[in-house]
């Protein structure tokens, strides 16, 4: 109740240099402007309903000496009446341009958010007595990077064109988590056995936490050779199966092992817009794409081993085997022993860069002359797709996961292709 209004300000400034008299010996820049903003806005989104308050449940229960069912509630969470406001604190600096008798626009921003106050329901210990950790104010994420866009219209005879293209890269950080911790391993999972997961401060929210690999073992004598101090690092290793990194060198594979080994951050974001028209016909092109991001294909987990009862995706085919040495999928085998699936490893992450034809439309407008006749103003016939080609390495349905990159087969984005007709009277 004391949280319920923030005070959230901002404001912009802006210096039209096409203005000054000084630039005006430079005829080829039509419009110039630099730019700065700077503001707070807050955010509530991630919470639910009534989060302040005691969280209840229902059940039923046999109840009383001759037993009925009963419904019940129960607190099943707990609370927190002190939650206030998530702040972005947004700092922005940017550069408008027309050029060229205003055929090529160009406009780049530098920006870094600071996000303070933020709303975060840390993992629960498991002796709680409830499900449901509190949402609290906690934590400080920082955001930085750049946005470009550049963009060329022009026509040569009847045709005329517009083209665009815009590149962004962002870098996420954690600045603090709490005053007593710097850590926080989250609860996404994969069927409960693997929690690649982990925001440590320096390091991007949701960063692969991971024991790494060196390959497969290609015959027992060279998992047998992988010691420390005499001993297997990897007792139950065979050819065939993952080579972890012993990466604290104590001698054995186990959580200690674990490094940072990316996020779902990609290094640039980019598309490129096409539009065109000839006459009577017309033409959108939209590409979209991401480079350098990786992402957990945890969909291995149930899809690529027979031991889980499910269907076997065909990649598994490919498995190590004595005839097929170059594989990167560890031997099929019912018994994991070496536990190649059931470990956090960076064997599960992919690149998950693509290029896809994200909006295709062509069109034709009828002549006015047939319209009047047809008694209306405007026709138009046009064919349009959605999602009509992806560029990509990822073996998994569709390189968009979201999920913080957790890949379980998601269902990819559908394919839609349209026939129709815009009729104006």
């Amino acid at each position: 109740k004391d949280y319920r209004w923030g005070t959230f300000p901002s404001v912009s400034l802006a210096w039209r240099l096409s203005e000054e008299g000084f630039m005006s010996d430079a005829s080829f820049i039509d419009d110039l402007k630099i730019r700065a903003s700077w503001g707070k806005m807050g955010n509530i989104s991630p919470l639910g309903n009534y989060e302040f308050a005691v969280p209840l449940s229902s059940t039923y229960v046999l109840a009383g000496n001759d037993p009925l069912r009963v419904q019940s509630y129960y607190m099943n969470g707990i609370s927190n009446e002190e939650l206030k406001w998530e702040t972005t604190e947004t700092q922005d600096i940017g550069i408008d341009a027309f050029l060229l008798d205003s055929k090529l626009n160009v406009s780049a921003d530098y920006y870094v958010k600071n996000v303070t106050d933020m709303l975060v329901r840390p993992s629960l210990i498991q002796f709680a007595g409830v499900d449901n950790a509190p949402w609290l104010n906690i934590g400080e994420v920082q955001n930085k990077g750049f946005e470009f866009m550049a963009g060329w219209n022009d026509k040569i005879g009847d045709f005329k064109y517009n083209v665009s293209f815009n590149i962004s890269h962002n870098k996420n950080e954690l600045i603090k988590y709490t005053d007593t911790k710097d850590f926080e391993t989250h609860g996404d999972n994969v069927r409960s056995v693997l929690y690649p997961f982990r925001s440590e401060v320096g390091q991007p929210l949701y960063s692969y936490y991971l024991i790494k690999t060196e390959g497969i073992f290609q015959t027992d004598a060279e998992a047998q050779a992988y010691t420390k101090d005499g001993n297997m690092i990897q007792p139950n290793a065979k050819a065939g199966d993952l080579k972890f990194v012993d990466w604290n060198n104590d001698g054995k594979i186990d959580g200690n092992d674990k490094q940072f080994c990316g996020d779902y951050y990609p290094d640039l974001t980019y598309g490129l817009n096409i539009s065109l028209n000839y006459k009577n016909w017309d033409a959108n092109i939209m590409f979209q794409g991401v480079k350098n991001v990786e992402i957990f294909a945890g969909y291995k987990l149930s899809t690529y081993q027979p031991t889980q009862g499910y269907n076997v995706v065909t990649d598994a085919l490919d498995a190590w085997s004595e005839t097929n040495k170059g594989s990167d999928i560890p031997r099929l085998q019912l018994i994991d022993a070496n536990h190649n699936y059931q470990t956090e490893s960076d064997w599960y992450l992919e690149d998950g860069s693509y290029l896809r034809l994200k909006n295709l439309s062509i069109g034709y407008t009828i002549s006015n002359g047939i319209t009047q006749k047809l008694g209306t103003s405007k026709i138009r016939l046009f064919f349009s797709g959605q999602n009509l080609l992806t560029f990509t390495k990822y073996k998994g349905f569709d390189p968009e996961v979201g999920e913080n990159g957790l890949d379980m087969m998601k269902y990819p984005q559908s394919r839609t292709l349209m026939l129709g007709a815009n009729i104006s009277f």
